[in-house]
């Protein structure tokens, strides 16, 4: 980074991305799609994209402003000629505006963005661009502190994927020793003035990959998850397509622990991380030798686990995944899949809930989805679509309304009997977006903290008797709502003591 480039970000705050002022528009929460339903974003007229100026959306991300950051390949968004490759789209104003210009009124980047990251009170931006706003050395990264582009050292290949965790930014893609460092390829670590490399391993010049990254993720406590084309992480072969570094033991790992790689051939091209889950993506079959892990799995915490099947025996996907998004306990994917799970509706986007694929609107694409993100209950899918739900104008990006776990069960009463106590209770206001398929009966002994769930089967009648209790003991009682988003909230609590 320049001089001058180091001196503005000394003197810029956490907060000066400042990027809602661009548009004059504080955004506070949006309507949002109807639940359930599919829509276009930005102005109707003119179009986002021109029908010979859009080429694909790599993806999306909500900011720390509120606002949508969308990236690909495309020029003009709604007409805005400096809208080229990376927009901002305002959900509130529902406008949509690039980020400066090359000076010669045209967009800031040349190429395509394929990764986007906030750092240190900055947008980072990543690519396969050159000279972004036209700034000698801003080539595939780049910095916008809300008001110009800056350089970031220098990175001499494509950047494919961005994380922040453990107070460093994570740039992962096809680049050779990042800053001039040596063995900073595929993947490096820039702490906002140096760059460096992530362990050591077999790759060149001691990279501990030894081939391209796609996707990062990264956690606070300095946890990094990767996946890509690589078969050596930190030079363990079994770590192939997919590992995580472990800032304790500065060492690279598999994912799993039973012998051998879990992943014998192919290309992961996305990883989500949520608590002890770890899912990956891809083009990949068979994951841990399991014939129904095909594109998609996940590492519990425990085990290797799959993602239901088709219905017939098989894997429940068919064909290449490219994103993943936790959204609660449900997981979102997004790919060039068909019919996932069998369900003729859920074509390349669903939502596997752990226990089955829900569909989102009824066969709403008809083109790969490579990008997911979200911003409340309004879920934003990128990728190659063309009328998306039948909707003339969502092309490339379109929200959907997500639904949520029921409100809470209303009304509880209970009635005490001999070891046992009967419980009544009356519907939840809303189901948001999605019918009631049970309810959940917990109980505790008074004065413990731990809730133990009373197994009752699946129903959705609003009675039901906890049994096996203890005469004379006092017991507290609550019930939640599930629907296919998961449990809603807990009811308010009824205490009762078996006779």
């Amino acid at each position: 980074m320049n001089g001058r480039a180091m001196r503005l970000r000394r003197l810029m705050p956490a907060s000066a991305i400042g990027l809602a002022l661009l548009l004059a528009v504080s955004p506070v929460a949006a309507a949002g799609p109807a639940t359930g339903a599919w829509s276009a974003i930005g102005p109707a007229v003119p179009a986002l994209f021109g029908p010979s100026r859009f080429s694909g959306m790599s993806g999306a991300q909500a900011g720390p402003d509120g606002l949508i950051y969308a990236y690909g390949v495309f020029q003009d968004a709604a007409g805005d000629p400096t809208a080229d490759n990376l927009f901002i789209y305002n959900p509130v104003a529902n406008t949509v505006v690039g980020l400066g210009s090359d000076g010669a009124g045209d967009g800031a980047l040349n190429s395509s963005v394929d990764a986007i990251a906030w750092y240190g009170g900055l947008l980072y931006v990543g690519g396969s661009f050159t000279n972004a706003g036209g700034v000698a050395g801003a080539s595939y990264l780049a910095a916008w502190n809300g008001h110009e582009w800056l350089s970031v050292g220098t990175v001499n290949g494509w950047v494919s994927s961005l994380a922040v965790g453990g107070g460093l930014l994570y740039a992962g893609g096809l680049f050779f020793n990042a800053g001039g460092t040596t063995g900073a390829t595929f993947i490096a670590a820039y702490d906002g003035y140096t760059w460096s490399k992530v362990g050591s391993g077999a790759g060149p010049g001691g990279s501990p990959l030894n081939e391209r990254v796609y996707s990062l993720a990264a956690l606070p406590d300095g946890r990094l998850y990767a996946a890509g084309m690589f078969s050596d992480a930190g030079g363990n072969p079994d770590a192939d397509l997919a590992a995580w570094w472990d800032p304790a033991s500065e060492s690279w790992e598999k994912i799993g622990t039973a012998a051998g790689s879990p992943f014998l051939s192919g290309t992961a091209y996305a990883i989500a991380v949520s608590g002890s889950r770890v899912s990956v993506g891809g083009c990949f079959v068979d994951v841990n030798g399991d014939p129904l892990a095909d594109y998609a799995a996940e590492w519990s915490g425990t085990a290797w686990v799959h993602y239901g099947t088709d219905g017939a025996g098989g894997a429940s996907l068919n064909d290449c995944v490219y994103s993943l998004l936790f959204y609660g306990t449900n997981l979102i994917v997004g790919g060039g899949f068909g019919n996932a799970g069998g369900l003729a509706t859920a074509d390349r986007v669903a939502n596997w809930n752990g226990t089955s694929w829900v569909a989102l609107g009824a066969a709403a694409m008809t083109l790969p989805v490579y990008g997911l993100a979200r911003q409340g209950r309004t879920l934003y899918a990128a990728g190659n679509m063309k009328n998306v739900a039948g909707i003339a104008a969502a092309d490339g990006i379109a929200a959907f309304g997500l639904p949520a776990p029921p409100s809470a069960p209303r009304l509880p009463a209970g009635v005490a009997g001999l070891h046992k106590v009967s419980l009544t209770w009356s519907a939840p206001l809303t189901g948001n977006g999605a019918s009631v398929r049970d309810y959940v009966i917990q109980y505790r002994k008074t004065g413990t903290l731990a809730w133990r769930t009373f197994n009752d089967g699946v129903s959705t009648r609003r009675t039901a008797t906890v049994t096996g209790l203890h005469s004379g003991w006092s017991y507290q009682f609550r019930v939640l709502a599930k629907n296919a988003w998961g449990n809603g909230t807990a009811s308010a609590i009824v205490k009762k003591t078996a006779r």
